[in-house]
């Protein structure tokens, strides 16, 4: 009874340790003699042009190193043409580093445009404008412009609704029920309907 018990004591042991061992194994090997399989081969610049802005007689662009290794941005094209560029902080991009590339260039409004970077490996990274606009700029004006739309998309709807306040608690069940409908049914269209228009 008591070789049974110490042989599946040992048995219970062994089949938590045992996959440990392979585990070990497996790593020395990937990290010592193995390690060429991990070699996928050799690793390519990729930056990012997250952001485009037209601001006065100058485009700015945000780049980010999105790729696996450090990159170095060495000119800049508006339209396959190459433009002098100022690079800040500076050129070189550590990996998800970001920088901001000022290109002087005259620009028209609305007016399609393709901006490139090119990294010193040569290879070139773009992203097309189809057409420019002024980027908006935090002044009183703007804010101004978005309390206006605040005020008629969220106090005015409520507004009108208190005034209905009244004359919804004067009417019976049935009509209550089916106003109520009417604005759920409403808000589910309207919401379906800006779904497909983000997805478009």
């Amino acid at each position: 009874m008591e070789i049974s018990n110490s042989s599946s004591k040992v048995k219970m042991i062994a089949s938590g340790v045992i996959p440990f061992v392979f585990l070990i194994v497996m790593i020395v090997f990937i990290f010592g003699p193995g390690s060429y399989l991990l070699d996928l081969g050799v690793p390519l610049p990729e930056i990012t042009l997250e952001q485009i802005d037209f601001v006065d007689s100058e485009i700015q662009v945000t780049v980010r190193n999105t790729g696996p290794i450090p990159v170095e941005v060495v000119m800049a094209d508006v339209n396959d043409r190459i433009q002098p560029a100022a690079i800040e902080p500076d050129r070189f991009l550590e990996r998800f580093e970001t920088a901001l590339v000022r290109i002087p260039f005259e620009w028209n409004t609305a007016e399609p445009y393709t901006v490139g970077l090119t990294v010193e490996d040569g290879t070139r990274f773009e992203r097309a404008i189809e057409a420019a606009a002024p980027a908006l700029k935090l002044n009183l004006e703007f804010i101004g412009f978005f309390a206006i739309i605040g005020t008629y998309v969220g106090i005015i709807p409520v507004m009108i609704g208190l005034l209905w306040l009244p004359f919804i608690k004067k009417i019976s069940k049935s009509k209550y029920h089916f106003f109520l409908a009417l604005t759920a049914g409403l808000l589910l269209f309207l919401g379906i309907d800006s779904i497909e228009e983000a997805f478009e």
